[in-house]
């Protein structure tokens, strides 16, 4: 047994510890590890070490490749049973069928890992965690790394390193990353595509995910709630919302959905908050990824679906959606009107005179978008939504059938 009863700054002054020779007998023999793999074991130590202490990308490079072979070389990350669901077979996503899972042991793990970064203030950590995400020195094993870190971080139960500094800030400086979000968003529609249960297991497992992340992650600042809003939006959160809505309007008033409305509700809180503290920065950030249509139309179809009475539950009914510690029972119906609202408000407010409406292009425009050539979309989106807020269920009905009769038509509307 490989035993190192030595500091780690001489054992890396002396360089009689080479990581070059460790990543190439951990890439060859993955077996090794297990001659390593004893919380007393300096490997992963002095590994960590160098990572963070070398200067030159060459030597950095070495620790990279090193520590993503020893990550590899532990099995951190499931592996799946053959007969297991191809759309289940993600990493991120504790329910997702019968999968051998190592580590149960990730607080060991994550103790030595952090024996070698040793004490660092969360600036530091974000620093460090901000370049890992550059990909700058050897991408394929920093994503490797990045992934592996994030994994430990859903495995680990023990309160002793929960509680700790050094794991709450390297923590918190991993889940303000985009990285992490956008590889839990493409998990997430991974596990809804290709399986029966596809559907419910997307809605359950946005919920899952998404649900009291701030104290789940002991996000309290203004600061990092802007830093997670920011890492949700350039990860795709737009998008993972217009896939999960879908699915929603064919489920409304259905537990799974109730709860997938709830989670809608705090994205958008969180949203509204960011915008509000800091509105140029966060408009910065977000106009890019707007308008969303079709997000728009399947909230709005949602609630018009609750209108007509396809629902089980009554109309008016007062819901307590499901772990709402704390906080007042919230009206579905009334939830179901706020979300299709509160994405037209948004959208609305870009330019409509200005610039075009369409994602992604800032050309001056008005019916018409010299560059696109297509129809500023905020323009024909009021004309829909104010029918709606005439206030009564026929004006929203009129609004329905002319959408849903444009599109039967086979025309490639504003809607498509």
């Amino acid at each position: 047994m490989f035993i190192f009863p030595f500091d780690l700054k001489d054992l890396v002054r002396t360089r009689s510890f080479s990581t070059t020779d460790a990543a190439v007998i951990f890439g060859i023999d993955p077996s090794f590890v297990s001659l390593t793999d004893n919380p007393q074991d300096l490997t992963l130590p002095l590994i960590v070490y160098g990572w963070r202490h070398e200067e030159s990308d060459m030597e950095k490079c070495c620790n990279i490749q090193a520590l993503s072979a020893y990550l590899e070389a532990l099995r951190i990350l499931p592996s799946f049973a053959d007969d297991s669901p191809a759309s289940s077979r993600t990493p991120f996503d504790s329910n997702a069928g019968d999968c051998d899972v190592r580590p149960d042991d990730a607080d060991r793990i994550l103790g030595r890992l952090f024996k070698g970064l040793g004490t660092m203030s969360f600036e530091d950590m974000r620093r460090f965690i901000d370049e890992l995400c550059q990909c700058k020195i050897s991408p394929q094993h920093e994503r490797h790394i990045f992934m592996h870190l994030a994994y430990l971080f859903t495995s680990a139960e023990n309160e002793g390193i929960a509680d700790s500094e050094n794991f709450r800030n390297l923590q918190r400086a991993v889940v303000l990353t985009e990285m992490f979000w956008r590889m839990h968003f493409e998990s997430i529609r991974q596990a809804g595509s290709g399986s029966k249960d596809g559907k419910e297991l997307l809605l359950m497992s946005f919920v899952t995910l998404l649900r009291d992340v701030r104290p789940n992650y002991k996000l309290e600042s203004d600061e990092d709630t802007q830093a997670l809003v920011f890492a949700w939006v350039k990860a795709g959160i737009f998008e993972l919302l217009e896939l999960v809505a879908i699915m929603i309007v064919p489920a409304a008033g259905k537990m799974a959905s109730i709860h997938a409305l709830s989670t809608f509700s705090d994205v958008f809180e969180a949203l509204n908050r960011v915008l509000r503290a800091n509105p140029s920065a966060a408009f910065s950030v977000i106009r890019s990824h707007l308008p969303r249509p079709r997000l728009l139309r399947s909230l709005l179809d949602c609630d018009l679906d609750r209108q007509e009475g396809s629902p089980t539950h009554s109309a008016g009914e007062l819901i307590m959606l499901p772990d709402c510690d704390g906080r007042d029972p919230k009206d579905y119906d009334h939830s179901l009107h706020m979300l299709w609202l509160t994405v037209f408000l948004l959208q609305s407010k870009r330019n409509l005179r200005s610039e075009c409406a369409r994602r992604e292009c800032d050309k001056a425009g008005r019916s018409l978008c010299g560059a696109c050539r297509r129809p500023s979309i905020l323009i024909m989106t009021p004309f829909l939504i104010y029918q709606g807020l005439e206030g009564t269920q026929t004006r929203l009905r009129i609004a329905r059938v002319h959408g849903r009769g444009v599109r039967r038509s086979g025309s490639q509307t504003w809607l498509d």
